[in-house]
């Protein structure tokens, strides 16, 4: 059995996850998953799942930065 690392993870649900305007903008990265290669092995399920965990990643990313800025300039306690 072959093991994935995260960034590899992350980078196939990116490829899945973003538009073709911005596929196309970040395809020619070193790191970027081809999302051609990915849409013709994949399933709708699978593309379903890659979408669901990229995009609630990234808004949970976003909600840390957001909180912790509000916490330094605020200082919740």
């Amino acid at each position: 059995m072959e093991f994935a690392s995260g960034w590899d993870t992350t980078n196939v649900a990116q490829a899945l996850s973003l538009p073709k305007f911005l596929q196309k903008r970040v395809k020619n990265q070193a790191l970027h998953a081809n999302p051609d290669v990915l849409y013709k092995h994949t399933t709708v399920f699978d593309r379903v799942l890659a979408r669901m965990f990229y995009w609630l990643w990234m808004s949970s990313a976003f909600a840390l930065i957001i909180l912790a800025m509000l916490d330094f300039f605020w200082g919740f306690d």
